[in-house]
């Protein structure tokens, strides 16, 4: 089971390795379901402060 708050770690540690563009705009296609989708389209544009459109 996944915490919200093992995933916003993991989205910071990520975010050390691989320097993303501060405010990121993103697309969230996959269902919330899917792990990649959450991570990659809500979670880490919340941890820089990106645009999400749904």
């Amino acid at each position: 089971m996944l915490t919200h708050r093992d995933v916003i770690h993991g989205s910071f540690a990520q975010n050390q390795v691989l320097q993303d563009p501060d405010r990121p705009r993103t697309v969230a296609y996959l269902p919330p379901a899917h792990i990649a989708e959450r991570v990659l389209g809500i979670y880490l544009p919340i941890c820089t402060a990106g645009h999400v459109t749904i």
